[in-house]
């Protein structure tokens, strides 16, 4: 998605750009959802994400999203639902200011779930994640 720019109504530009959205599954947790947001230029904007799982397979505490980073950084290292068969998703990082981890006007995000996420799929995938890059 690209960003955008709207004028307000005294003629000052609003920066607000245009959130970007990814979200994507697996079949197999323990190797992870990585998704790389590019196109990113920090001398003019600032980022910050929002990561959200879906409800698949949560409901055992050994099932939990056992890490979340984005660049270098982990945001979150145990995020549960604690439900199976879930119809919504759960919100496992909010709002996460992570301008400082944009590198080379990429950031990469990723997310791993213990291997006992493994049924109760959501679109074909037992682990689905929903990123969303904030763009200030």
């Amino acid at each position: 998605m690209e960003g955008s720019i709207a004028t307000v109504p005294d003629g000052v530009m609003n920066t607000r750009a245009v959130d970007q959205v990814w979200e994507g599954g697996t079949n197999s947790p323990t190797s992870g959802i990585a998704h790389t947001f590019t196109g990113l230029d920090t001398s003019l904007h600032s980022y910050y994400l929002t990561v959200e799982v879906y409800a698949t397979d949560f409901q055992d505490s050994s099932e939990y999203v056992d890490d979340i980073s984005a660049g270098s950084t982990t945001l979150s290292s145990n995020c549960n639902p604690g439900v199976d068969s879930g119809t919504y998703y759960y919100n496992c990082v909010s709002g996460q200011d992570v301008t400082g981890d944009v590198s080379a006007g990429s950031l990469v995000v990723s997310a791993t779930a213990t291997s006992a996420v493994n049924c109760c799929s959501y679109l074909g995938y037992y682990f689905y994640m929903k990123y969303t890059l904030s763009v200030v």
